[in-house]
């Protein structure tokens, strides 16, 4: 089964939004055996136990050190250790592992594909535009109006290539 470039355990949507790269980013460099502002550098891991208590360390280092660290890091570092040893939080960490294992043309591929099905998503929800309504018309498409801009940019693809 192919795995997708974002986690589905659901763990990371206890976060708000815009701290979720954040949370994500803690887990990556406890893997790849960085510190982003301490610059210390560990040996890279493949273990999960000692990601898991790599990122427990640098929560617990945010929260004790609160006036180096903005106050929303050191909020999502408490709520983080709150949850590390949870299924979902090994589960994340689980994913992150085989995803930073990957080679880059791998990681490369799961990215765009991901891309591509964001887009896709986004263009079943919109009506098909103006312009590829005319367009259609001046590829000689006759048919029914397309009902989404996904359907309007597939009938696009298959008439130019006729």
């Amino acid at each position: 089964m192919a795995r997708a470039w974002d986690d589905s355990s659901g763990f990371l949507e206890q976060f708000l939004p815009r701290r979720r790269g954040f949370v994500s980013n803690l887990y990556c460099y406890s893997i790849r055996g960085g510190d982003w502002l301490k610059e210390k550098h560990l040996e890279p891991t493949r273990d999960l136990d000692e990601v898991l208590d790599r990122v427990k360390q640098e929560c617990e280092n945010r929260i004790s050190d609160p006036d180096f660290y903005k106050s929303d890091m050191v909020d999502d570092c408490q709520q983080l250790l709150n949850e590390i040893d949870s299924e979902l939080s090994i589960k994340f960490a689980t994913h992150i592992l085989w995803r930073e294992g990957l080679t880059p043309e791998a990681k490369d591929q799961l990215k765009s594909n991901t891309k591509q099905t964001f887009v896709h998503s986004a263009m079943e929800a919109k009506e098909p535009s103006d312009a590829q309504i005319n367009y259609l018309n001046v590829l000689g498409y006759r048919g029914d109006k397309p009902q989404s801009m996904k359907e309007a940019s597939d009938l696009i693809t298959a008439y130019k290539k006729k």
